[in-house]
């Protein structure tokens, strides 16, 4: 009741009588859990997907977002995707479908929750002013106190990692409310430290935003000064401008995903057990005495002096994105797991992987991936231009992590001037890019692009090409550690910048946990 009530307040407040709309996909997608799981998912996306397309269409979101202005579309987008993947859970529970991915076997259910567990989890945690995304399963173990939420004890005898525990009847009457705030008061220094540093972050990111925006915001590309400016510039210039411009546009969001994560590690959900070293042969052979002395065991020299220190919880189950590893990325492969990270985790769980089935991704499946984040953010040309061309800049990423893994010499991928070079590939690809993401129309997107000669463009439609044509030798293979590029280049899918979705992000929970209601 809380949940619903704060959740209200807080929407109420921007978007005013536009919350009534929140009511459409909440509403229909309960009564598909309810009276249709074997057939919820697919419903959610034809008609939850659908209504948002059409809010997104009615009220021009895009403009209004652009002028500066709140818009109740942006609280609908991160709904419909709670929506959506409850809906697809339950429709993997009721139908029991063989070969699922781990994270989908790990996340169906085979219940639906009850109606208070439903709009708690709709409007919980003021979600839905800015995300992140999160899971029903995640929430309702963290309301019950189950899981990477339990006691200590519990925790550490089995629940460890960043997942949360088995959502089962008999671990969740084992919670009470007494043990489950054992769980938190050990760590609530540490969590407020977090918390409070992201609200610095948050200030420092805003701070940035308003310094840098009245010179790199749109003005930069549409007003008649400012334009002058950036069209007149030589063609190094230009590309520098496109790069303010794309940093100051990240900046706000960094910002708001920052007090979002600082919100949610204050209120305990960001947490993450402290992983459970496994025991050495000496502790278990001292197991073992004890076991058989009654319980005593002689301590010795050894074990007294090797005893390990314990280790510190985590705080980043919901960290939406990392400034550093967004900006300073050597391949386009770290982005999605750096930028915008909860919403990539649904693109990829529930879009890439299961258009994915039975075979390695390619670049259809990452273009079909990157139109419905193109739709899901809205209508407007610059949104289909800068996904169409993300999914490029990501196929590209993946051709470069192969020849550096299979063809090139060990020591090109370690030479810092070839990491500097991709450094700037990425960095001017990704602001290329996201400039048409800012712009939002069609003819002012693409006379920025010309004036730039469509240079990053051509240069990964070249890679990929050559890639196909020329493909990478695997007679041998290295270790990946020895490789700069990520590993996950190999199945990258996501976006870049801009308010874009990633859609590479690695699921944050173990595929041990079952759905069992």
């Amino acid at each position: 009741a809380y949940a619903i009530a704060t959740g209200l307040i807080l929407l109420a407040y921007p978007f005013g009588s536009g919350i009534a709309n929140l009511a459409v996909p909440a509403v229909t997608t309960y009564a598909l859990l309810a009276q249709l799981p074997a057939f919820a998912g697919t419903l959610a996306w034809c008609l939850d997907f659908a209504f948002l397309l059409w809010c997104h269409i009615a009220g021009a979101s895009g403009g209004a977002w652009k002028e500066g202005r709140v818009d109740y579309t942006g609280a609908l987008m991160i709904l419909t995707l709670k929506c959506i993947a409850a809906a697809v859970s339950r429709q993997d529970g009721a139908t029991a479908r063989p070969g699922l991915s781990p994270y989908a076997a790990t996340h169906a259910r085979r219940a639906a929750p009850t109606p208070l567990e439903w709009a708690s989890y709709c409007l919980s945690c003021g979600g839905l002013l800015s995300g992140p995304f999160f899971e029903l399963g995640d929430y309702l173990d963290y309301v019950n106190r189950v899981g990477a939420w339990e006691n200590n004890s519990n925790t550490a005898s089995g629940n460890s990692g960043n997942g949360s525990g088995s959502n089962n009847e008999a671990t969740r009457n084992r919670a009470s409310p007494s043990s489950s705030s054992s769980c938190c008061l050990p760590h609530l220094r540490p969590a407020l430290l977090a918390s409070f540093l992201r609200l610095c972050k948050a200030v420092a990111c805003a701070a940035a935003y308003f310094l840098l925006a009245p010179r790199f915001g749109p003005s930069l590309f549409e007003s008649a000064s400012s334009s002058k400016v950036f069209f007149a510039a030589p063609l190094a210039s230009r590309f520098a401008l496109l790069w303010a411009a794309g940093v100051t546009d990240r900046a706000k969001y960094y910002a708001v995903w920052s007090i979002a994560e600082a919100g949610l590690i204050a209120a305990g959900f960001s947490y993450s057990p402290p992983p459970v070293a496994a025991a050495s042969e000496e502790e278990a052979e001292q197991q073992e005495l004890a076991a058989q002395n009654g319980g005593n065991a002689p301590m010795t020299t050894a074990t007294a002096t090797k005893r390990p220190k314990p280790a510190s919880p985590t705080f980043e189950r919901f960290t939406n994105a990392r400034i550093l590893g967004v900006e300073c990325a050597t391949s386009a492969a770290a982005l999605p797991l750096n930028w915008n990270v909860c919403t990539g985790r649904f693109l990829r769980h529930y879009v890439y992987e299961r258009l994915n089935r039975g075979g390695r991704g390619g670049l259809r499946t990452l273009l079909a991936t990157q139109g419905v984040a193109g739709l899901w953010h809205g209508t407007f040309p610059g949104y289909a231009l800068f996904f169409l061309s993300s999914a490029f800049m990501f196929e590209s990423s993946k051709a470069l992590y192969r020849y550096e893994k299979y063809s090139w010499p060990r020591w090109v991928a370690n030479c810092l001037p070839w990491k500097v070079i991709k450094w700037a590939f990425v960095a001017a690809c990704l602001n290329y890019s996201s400039s048409a993401f800012i712009i939002l129309e069609y003819g002012p997107s693409v006379r920025v692009w010309r004036a730039v000669h469509f240079l990053p463009s051509f240069v990964m439609a070249a890679i990929v090409v050559v890639s196909k044509v020329v493909p990478p030798r695997r007679g041998r293979r290295r270790a990946a550690s020895t490789v700069a590029a990520a590993p996950a280049a190999e199945a990258a899918t996501g976006t870049g910048a801009g308010g874009a979705a990633a859609a590479g992000a690695p699921a944050s929970q173990p595929a041990s946990r079952a759905k069992a209601e």
